[in-house]
């Protein structure tokens, strides 16, 4: 739900012709909806989009203790981390509206569009192979399986008898980095090693296909509160009397904490100064997390994740199995560049000074993660393996470039290089991952595809 671009340099070093940023930037805005224009670089945004993009509906008082501790411990404030400058502390901008998000699916399928007759859309169809012409190399169409009527486990002959087909002389692959590359390597297409592993006929050989895989590793460091004033699950009467009012706070009027996405506050910050633009981010939520709340912790404190923005590790996506219905072969190889640690090390040690600014001291009890015996360096490295985690932005997998790049599996114009009529519109495109979160410019990407096959 947060609303970040990544940095100008970022789509500058792809150096892909027509994804420059100026050229990049008028499909972001062309999407967005800003609510707020007064409090953000407004040169650098649009109105007339569907992506509704607006300041918090609701902002806990401990996210902004965080950014006058951000300040004290000298990092600045920045206006706008869309706009002229990333670097700095804010208040996030978000896809929320009216207290709900306002996802791809909300912002781009209005009730207008779901009745036009040119669309037709498919709930729980598992896409199983493109069909390709195997002389003419030219895409005729896709095959696809109900979800709900196979499981993982099912066999050639029952996923053969529930196959579907849809004819169609274009196809664009939006499933992602993980399931794009997968379902091209179903189909024939991708290295010959892989494909002859999984005892799949070659039909068109591109190296490049699942290699390239990015992703953004993160950690959270966290702190225990003295009182019950952050987020969190408390069993005290004073806690449940406040989560039921947070609760009809909601249902009354999608206000309060509820309509909060969290992470309210953050900030991007270089790891040395060699560094051309912001290297790490941090997200802070005021409440107790790990897992990405799927374990939930009682009690209450405020947590940072500090994320390496531009690892140098990459890993694949490759095939366990021809089933199509068997989970992707993934390797991120996370950390296995040394630079990715050194990384992540400065961007834990200055989020514990964040937290234990002063700004802090009337709410702190004790540190939570990482735990204080964890000092060494080498402690710290030890932590870091066991508990660093994604967030959820794998890119780079069907990776755009020029013809002469033997990893390209895209064109500038999204077209499958070899393949007529194949594209791809997606954050595996990305030659590298953005200095940020993946929405913003995965729906720029789509905006892209869009005016390509507009003007084609």
């Amino acid at each position: 739900m947060i609303y970040i671009r990544g940095h100008p340099n970022d789509y500058n070093e792809w150096n892909i012709p027509g994804w420059s940023w100026e050229e990049v930037l008028e499909r972001f805005k062309s999407t967005e909806n800003q609510q707020n224009m007064e409090s953000v670089d407004a040169q650098f945004h649009g109105t007339g989009g569907e992506l509704i993009v607006s300041n918090q509906r609701y902002t806990h008082p401990f996210s902004k203790l965080f950014l006058e501790a951000a300040v004290q411990e000298g990092e600045k404030i920045t206006k706008d981390f869309n706009g002229s400058e990333q670097e700095g502390f804010a208040l996030y901008q978000t896809t929320i509206h009216n207290g709900r998000r306002c996802s791809a699916s909300r912002a781009f399928l209005s009730p207008e569009v779901l009745k036009r007759e040119n669309l037709t859309i498919i709930t729980n169809a598992h896409a199983t192979k493109i069909l390709i012409n195997p002389t003419s190399k030219e895409v005729q169409g896709v095959q696809y399986v109900d979800n709900k009527k196979l499981k993982k486990n099912s066999s050639q002959s029952q996923i053969e008898e529930q196959t579907k087909v849809i004819e169609a002389g274009e196809v664009i692959l939006c499933g992602g980095a993980i399931n794009s590359p997968q379902l091209m390597l179903l189909s024939g297409i991708g290295s010959k090693e892989e494909l002859d592993k999984n005892q799949i006929e070659l039909l068109h050989e591109l190296p490049g296909v699942g290699q390239n895989l990015q992703d953004h590793l993160d950690v959270i460091i966290s702190c225990k509160e003295k009182g019950t004033e952050s987020y969190g699950f408390s069993r005290t009467p004073k806690g449940i009397w406040k989560s039921a009012k947070d609760f009809f706070s909601y249902l009354r009027d999608s206000s309060g904490p509820l309509a909060s996405n969290a992470a309210e506050s953050g900030g991007f910050i270089r790891s040395s100064l060699e560094v051309s633009h912001p290297d790490i981010q941090y997200h802070f939520v005021p409440g107790l997390l790990v897992d990405h709340c799927r374990t939930i912790v009682y009690g209450h404190g405020y947590s940072l994740h500090s994320c390496s923005l531009r690892p140098k590790s990459s890993g694949f996506i490759g095939l366990h199995s021809k089933n199509p219905l068997s989970d992707p072969f993934i390797e991120p190889n996370y950390l296995s560049h040394p630079y990715d640690m050194d990384v992540m090390i400065k961007g834990v040690n200055r989020a514990k000074k964040y937290l234990r600014s002063p700004v802090f001291d009337k709410h702190f009890l004790s540190e939570n993660q990482p735990p204080k015996y964890e000092q060494s360096e080498e402690a710290l490295k030890e932590w870091i393996k066991q508990n660093a985690e994604t967030v959820y932005h794998p890119v780079g997998t069907c990776k755009m470039g020029t013809s002469d790049d033997d990893l390209a599996v895209v064109d500038p114009k999204l077209q499958v290089h070899g393949i007529k009529g194949l594209r791809v519109a997606d954050a595996s495109i990305m030659p590298k991952i953005v200095s940020g979160n993946t929405n913003a410019p995965s729906i720029a990407i789509g905006e892209a595809c869009s005016a390509f096959i507009e003007s084609s």
